[in-house]
């Protein structure tokens, strides 16, 4: 009879302990919600907007990286655009110059007869090239002109998607999310034929 009292109060014990455990579950659970949502509210009022950075680097190069708090990129950008608009500009003059030459040597008589100098008072550093060697090398910086135009529209366009790029991964998260979930459970012993009280512990990573 003692025993069978012991065995009840043992049992009511365990009960009690697992109907703690599970009301501990549930509020933890909510508490988890809760930080959750405000967690949610937060990611939502801070959102960095890869729209917004693209728009931005559209507008002017730089302002995206700004945006997206990425400093350093700002003098490489202006840098890499200050050497472009440099060859640019350096093989549109002489495009011009050899252009000029060219258009010179073609109407050297008519220049004879105007009383203007002839090719070689006109442009003496290019006196001793032929007429074929004045086109090729007015079409060569023509070229290269045209190619460093390309690459600077090319660089800007390069620029806008490193802004959008860098927008997207700014709040990813590159962290192992590592969690342990314990939680009470009743096992059956099969060779008892009965149940034990235990813990279940889940672990996700």
């Amino acid at each position: 009879m003692i025993k069978n009292n012991i065995y009840k109060i043992v049992r009511y014990i365990a009960l009690l302990v697992i109907f703690l455990l599970c009301f501990h579950t549930v509020s933890c659970q909510e508490s988890d919600s809760e930080t959750d949502s405000i967690a949610a509210a937060d990611s939502i009022k801070n959102f960095h907007s890869p729209r917004k950075a693209t728009i931005l680097s559209t507008v002017l190069p730089g302002l995206g990286q700004i945006y997206n708090k990425k400093y350093w990129k700002v003098p490489v950008i202006y840098v890499a655009f200050g050497v472009m608009a440099y060859f640019i500009s350096y093989n549109n003059y002489y495009y011009k110059y050899f252009k000029g030459a060219y258009a010179y040597s073609l109407n050297a008589d008519a220049n004879k007869l105007n009383g203007l100098p002839d090719f070689a008072t006109r442009y003496p550093d290019l006196a001793y090239l032929p007429q074929a060697s004045l086109e090729v090398g007015m079409n060569t910086y023509r070229r290269w002109r045209d190619m460093n135009g390309l690459g600077f529209i090319a660089f800007y366009a390069v620029q806008v998607i490193d802004a959008n790029v860098d927008a997207h991964f700014f709040n990813y998260d590159i962290s192992q999310n590592i969690t342990l979930n314990v939680r009470p459970g009743i096992l059956m012993n099969e060779n008892l034929m009965g149940y034990a009280v235990g813990l279940k512990i889940n672990v996700h990573f």
